[in-house]
């Protein structure tokens, strides 16, 4: 009995491990197209191909799998893909390639919102001769998965997933679930063009808007030649909730001619309802959080989060402005920006917002354990900033009103940019026309070289304590410039040099005035992830000083 039944799980095994086309056929089986193949007398098995993909997904139906062998298939006519059907490749060597001006070489496209899509497409290598504006397109249908795919020559985006049916209204009715967009590699998709003395940039490697519970991660995007964008959710308005963004390396260019921006954002997203998160993507170009506003009425317990970023222009600026991160639009409910590595930046982080938002104001902003290295310009007029509000009135843009703000344990450092940068800088276009500004802290953080570590202009600040930072070789010392103050608080910083043990890092030398300098502001994790405190009182600045090595069980303590 026992050799009966190992005999049965050898069996049972082999079988289950198999490659999946050479499954007999049946319900789901797979669809074979073949280079070789033809539509003509060819029935679909792996012995008798069609030749055109057309053709395997005209002959399919939900829960069948098209599969593309190896070889080079050349389409004139966009392939609409029905609900349920699924198409693979063997890889970089299936090949669909198009140069003719359609939209989109596979359309996934339903009419009603909240579609089940249940299927996937994987394995393939798209092409699209910069006449194409879409690799894949996606509307209305949840359950869609792109994934291990190859993307290159795409007008606008490699994929698009829009989860409403809507042309620009805004928020759908029924949002998509389930999306899933991971492993992929795209290479010079979107494209600029010049119009009055501005780069305008259209298009990229990934679109989403109208999403819930999204997952983006280990895509490798190479946009630089286009300046196109990253990832993106813009149009629509965006509207995403529930979405994760992560592990994407994304290459995107910037154009340095002065009075021109191509606005090199790796990310750019707008509107969300709760619970996104942007993190450990490594990026050449900002993050910008923008759009109408962003909430937490979807009850996640915040509004955005994004940490463990790594945002680097290989180059400082030297005709242009560029941001490392943005949050264009009201916040409510708790925005995170945390532990993220900005460097070659002109501007840290911005803050600004529109008349139109739908979430007016900041209430609940968290800067936290951020390194801004190399911030400025290299020459021209403007300065650089590590973090500023600046809205100017004539733009339709309105002054805020602040609440609960946070700034602690950030690293600022100028490093060899000789134009004049700031720290933080909030300040009005108008003299006595400023926002309102309540709740604020600014403790333990590090300004090394900048004009001036920390002001407000033309403000009405209440209850501001800014407490045990560091600013170093500070040219102007100004807090409050022509602003309604109450209740404000230790105002005095330290200027010793903080002994960083390099510019890189940002770690601190064993001398450094910095370490158990700092106060408890509710943090329990440095830039590294290390426990904070480590020795009964946090230290100022990015990173903690302490033993980060003690493991138990292959699991690091701290």
């Amino acid at each position: 009995m026992r050799k009966l039944l190992f005999i049965l799980a050898v069996v049972v095994f082999a079988a289950c491990n198999q490659p999946v086309k050479q499954l007999s056929r049946g319900p789901a089986d797979w669809i074979y197209v073949s280079t070789t193949g033809n539509d003509g007398t060819g029935d679909g098995t792996a012995a008798a191909p069609y030749a055109t993909i057309a053709t395997g997904i005209s002959h399919a139906s939900s829960g069948d799998t098209v599969y593309v062998v190896a070889g080079t298939y050349n389409i004139t006519t966009q392939m609409s893909v029905g609900t349920g059907i699924s198409i693979v490749g063997e890889g970089a060597t299936s090949i669909v390639a198009s140069s003719s001006a359609i939209g989109a070489i596979f359309s996934l496209t339903s009419a009603t919102e909240g579609t089940n899509g249940n299927q996937s497409i994987s394995n393939l290598r798209l092409t699209g001769g910069d006449a194409v504006n879409y690799g894949i397109q996606i509307q209305a249908r949840s359950n869609v998965l792109v994934h291990d795919c190859e993307f290159d020559g795409f007008k606008y985006f490699a994929i698009q997933n829009r989860g409403g049916t809507s042309g620009g209204s805004g928020r759908p009715v029924t949002w998509a679930t389930g999306t899933r967009i991971y492993n992929n590699t795209v290479t010079d998709c979107g494209w600029d063009e010049l119009s009055s003395d501005t780069w305008l940039v259209y298009g990229g490697g990934i679109e989403i808007t109208g999403q819930d519970g999204a997952l983006i991660y280990d895509n490798d995007i190479d946009n630089a030649v286009g300046y196109g964008w990253g990832i993106r959710c813009v149009n629509d308005s965006g509207f995403i909730k529930g979405t994760k963004i992560y592990d994407n390396d994304i290459n995107v260019g910037f154009i340095d001619v002065s009075g021109q921006s191509s606005y090199a954002f790796a990310i750019e997203l707008w509107t969300g309802v709760g619970g996104n998160e942007v993190y450990r993507n490594n990026c050449n170009g900002g993050i910008d959080i923008s759009g109408y506003g962003w909430s937490d009425a979807g009850s996640y317990g915040y509004a955005i989060k994004v940490y463990e970023n790594k945002c680097i222009l290989p180059v400082k600026p030297t005709n242009t402005e560029e941001a490392g991160m943005l949050l264009e639009g009201g916040a409510s409910g708790g925005a995170y920006f945390q532990r993220n590595y900005i460097k070659n930046f002109s501007k840290g982080m911005v803050l600004s917002m529109t008349q139109a938002a739908i979430v007016q104001g900041i209430d609940g902003l968290y800067v936290d354990y951020n390194i801004f290295s190399e911030i400025g310009r290299v020459s021209g007029s403007m300065t650089g900033t590590t973090m500023e509000f600046n809205v100017v009135p004539s733009s339709g843009f309105t002054y805020p009103t602040v609440n609960n703000f946070r700034y602690a344990n950030n690293v600022s450092h100028r490093g060899a940019s000789p134009i004049q940068t700031y720290g933080i800088n909030m300040y009005a276009n108008a003299a006595g026309v400023g926002g309102t500004w309540t709740n604020i802290v600014v403790a333990n953080n590090i300004w090394s070289g900048v004009y001036t570590p920390c002001k407000w202009e033309d403000q009405t600040v209440t209850g501001a304590d800014l407490s045990n930072n560091i600013s170093y070789g500070a040219t102007n010392n100004n807090r409050f410039v022509d602003c309604d103050t109450t209740d404000i608080s230790a105002e005095t910083f330290i200027t010793s040099n903080p002994l960083f043990k390099s510019n890189e890092t940002f770690r601190l030398r064993p001398t450094s005035p910095a370490i158990d300098a700092g106060i408890d502001v509710g943090l329990t994790k440095d830039y590294h992830g290390h426990r904070v405190p480590q020795n009964g009182t946090p230290d100022i600045g990015a990173c903690e000083v302490g033993n980060y090595v003690l493991f138990y069980n292959g699991k690091q303590l701290y």
